[in-house]
C-alpha cells in the first residue's frame, strides 16, 4: 500500500506518491510551494550525520593504526560497527533528500528514482547490519564475561559475528531492490 500525503497550496492539491508528485488540477504550470518545516526536515540531519561520520572514522583510524587493537576481536567488531555507521550516516543523514527524484515534492530533491533506490539499498543494508553488529557486541560480552572465553576461542566464532550482520543486511537490501519498495520519504530514501 502506498502512503499518500496531501499538501495544499494556492488552488492546487499535491498528491505525493511513491516516486511522483503531481498537481491534481489541470494547470500544471502553477508553482509548487513547500511548507517551511519540510526544508528543516531535509537540513536537520546533515550536521549530526557529519559528526557521526567523523566519530566513526576516528574509531576506524584508531584501530587500524594500532597493531594491538587490530588483533583484538572487540576492536575489529567496533570497526565493523563504525563502517556501518559511516555508510548509514552518509546515505541517510548527509545525503538526506538529495537523491530523491526531482518530482518527489520534497525540498532539496535533485536525484532520480535510481539514485533513491541506491540510497535506500545502502540505508537498509547498514541499518540492519548496524543493529546486528550490536547483537554481535552483546554476544562478545556474553562470551567473555559469562562464559569466560579466551581471545583465542573468540577468534573461532568471530567470522560469524561479522558475517551475520553483513549477510542479513545484504539479503534484505537486495530484496528491497528486487521488490522495488524503496521510495522517497520526508527526509530520506528508504
Amino acid at each position: 500500500m502506498l502512503e499518500v500525503d496531501f499538501i495544499k497550496t494556492d488552488e492546487t492539491t499535491i498528491h505525493h506518491t511513491k516516486h511522483r508528485c503531481t498537481p491534481s488540477s489541470a494547470d500544471t504550470s502553477s508553482k509548487l510551494t513547500m511548507p517551511p518545516n519540510l526544508k528543516t526536515l531535509a537540513l536537520a540531519p546533515k550536521p549530526s550525520g557529519v559528526l557521526s561520520i567523523i566519530g566513526s572514522s576516528y574509531i576506524v583510524r584508531d584501530v587500524l593504526r594500532d597493531k594491538r587493537k587490530r588483533n583484538c576481536t572487540y576492536h575489529r567488531l567496533m570497526v565493523g560497527l563504525s563502517i556501518t555507521d559511516i555508510i548509514l550516516s552518509f546515505s541517510g543523514a548527509v545525503l538526506s533528500t538529495w537523491p530523491m527524484p526531482r518530482d518527489a515534492g520534497v525540498w532539496g530533491a535533485v536525484g532520480t528514482v535510481r539514485s533513491c533506490d541506491a540510497t535506500g539499498f545502502f540505508f537498509q543494508l547498514t541499518v540492519l547490519a548496524g543493529l546486528l553488529y550490536n547483537v554481535s557486541l552483546a554476544s562478545y560480552y556474553y562470551l567473555i564475561v559469562k562464559r569466560n572465553w579466551s581471545n583465542r576461542r573468540l577468534k573461532e566464532v568471530e567470522l560469524w559475528l561479522h558475517a551475520v550482520p553483513w549477510t542479513i543486511g545484504l539479503i534484505t537490501a537486495t530484496a528491497g531492490l528486487a521488490l522495488k519498495i524503496y521510495s522517497s520519504g520526508v527526509s530520506s530514501c528508504w
